[in-house]
């Protein structure tokens, strides 16, 4: 784990230490990657669930047999263009970054883009297939435990970042801003340097 200086646009920051540092892509594997994997070990092949029976807006065709591993492997099939982040950097997806509530979020997820390969065959990347997994797992969950207010981030992950002991900034996470809450599952995580190691 290399570390250079805390360096800021107004010099060295003094508390190197806690300096909070976001998290973007690397919550895919940190909060994607590890709910998933506790999620398989509670619930053995939970990871080959298909998502259109546990996202409402994602049941429609384009959707078909795609499990949430295949959204986990950013290989679900379904994209506008395969060029490297053609899809991320598109205007559809400023405004999945810029909604604030979880229904337009998910609509545009699961609507905006079509189905050009079969699951599992091609790696596209994409944030939208880790938002819908979010999505995925936290129905899931509530489906299992019959908790309706089940949530795979307080629930699964942060007892692990209690256990593990990672800071306190480590146990929340971005969130739609309504009622829903839902955890963002690919970016939004904020870390300080020690919990990174």
């Amino acid at each position: 784990h290399y570390t250079g200086g805390c360096d800021t646009r107004y010099g060295p920051y003094p508390y190197c230490e806690v300096m909070d540092i976001p998290s973007y892509s690397w919550a895919k594997s940190i909060v994607a990657g590890i709910a998933a994997m506790l999620l398989e070990k509670l619930y053995p092949g939970a990871m080959g669930a298909l998502i259109r029976d546990y996202v409402d807006a994602c049941d429609q065709p384009r959707w078909e047999g795609v499990t949430f591993e295949h959204a986990l492997d950013m290989a679900t099939g379904v994209y506008n263009s395969d060029v490297y982040e053609a899809d991320e950097n598109s205007p559809v997806m400023r405004r999945f970054f810029l909604a604030e509530g979880h229904d337009e979020k998910i609509e545009i997820a699961c609507m905006a883009f079509t189905r050009k390969a079969e699951p599992g065959d091609k790696f596209v990347y994409r944030t939208a297939d880790t938002y819908i997994l979010g999505t995925a797992m936290n129905a899931f969950l509530r489906e299992k435990t019959g908790n309706a207010e089940a949530d795979f981030y307080s629930d699964l992950l942060v007892p692990l970042w209690r256990r593990i002991g990672l800071s306190p900034l480590a146990l929340q996470t971005r969130r739609t801003r309504d009622d829903a809450a839902q955890p963002f599952t690919g970016w939004g995580l904020t870390l300080h340097r020690n919990d990174i190691a």
